[in-house]
């Protein structure tokens, strides 16, 4: 669903994320880069995340 595999946005990566209760993995990316891929995608996953990347900051 990636969108640099076709041309129709982000429309399709966000349609599937909404209907697993997911968030987007360019939303984790946008916050950090360096880290290892993420396997919790999940909300409360996305909210661990940021608790635990963005106090480095």
């Amino acid at each position: 669903m990636n969108p640099v595999n076709h041309d129709k946005g982000c429309d399709l990566c966000v349609q599937k994320c909404l209907k697993l209760n997911e968030i987007p993995s360019c939303f984790f990316k946008k916050i950090s880069l360096d880290r290892p891929e993420n396997e919790d995608y999940t909300f409360r996953g996305f909210a661990a995340f940021v608790e635990k990347y963005l106090k480095e900051k």
